[in-house]
C-alpha cells in the first residue's frame, strides 16, 4: 500500500498524535475557498501557535467543506490560537497520475499567515477560510 502524503501531511500527523494535554476542546468545521469558489481537495492543518503540539488537521471536500480532526481522530481541537496551512500540493511517488500541483498561493502554506482564534464558547461556530490570488495592497 503506498503513503500518500503533502507537504504537510505528515508533520501535522506527528504533531497532532501528541495529544491535548487536557485543554477544553470544539469543533472546528467551516469552508475553504479561492477566490470565491469552493477550494476541494485541500489538506488545512492547524498549528498552534505556542508550540505545543496540539494540532489538528482537516482535508477539504468537493464543495470546500471541513472538519477538523485532533490527535486520536477526534473531531475537535482544543481552545487556542493556531496558525493555519492549506496546501492542494499531492506528490505520491508510486503513482505520478495522483499528482496534483498547488494551487493556493504560498501566503496561506509554506509562508502562511492565517491566525484562527478557537474559543471555549464557539462550538457550533463556522470557520470560514477566503482565500484570494491576490495580492494585498500596501499601506
Amino acid at each position: 500500500m503506498a503513503l500518500k502524503h503533502s507537504a504537510f501531511l505528515l508533520p501535522a500527523l506527528v504533531v497532532a498524535c501528541g495529544g491535548c494535554g487536557g485543554r477544553p476542546e470544539v469543533p472546528v468545521h467551516g469552508t475553504v475557498t479561492l477566490d470565491g469558489m469552493p477550494l476541494a481537495n485541500a489538506l488545512v492543518v492547524f498549528h498552534r501557535s505556542d508550540e505545543k503540539g496540539d494540532s489538528a488537521f482537516a482535508t477539504t471536500d468537493s464543495n470546500g467543506k471541513y472538519q477538523a480532526y485532533g490527535g486520536s481522530g477526534r473531531s475537535a481541537v482544543p481552545v487556542g490560537t493556531y496558525k493555519v496551512s492549506v496546501s492542494t500540493l499531492r506528490r505520491d511517488d508510486d503513482d505520478p497520475s495522483l499528482n496534483a500541483p498547488e494551487r493556493v498561493p504560498a501566503k496561506y502554506n509554506t509562508h502562511s499567515t492565517l491566525v484562527l482564534e478557537v474559543g471555549i464558547d464557539d462550538a457550533g461556530k463556522r470557520y470560514d477560510l477566503a482565500l484570494s490570488r491576490r495580492e494585498q495592497p500596501t499601506a
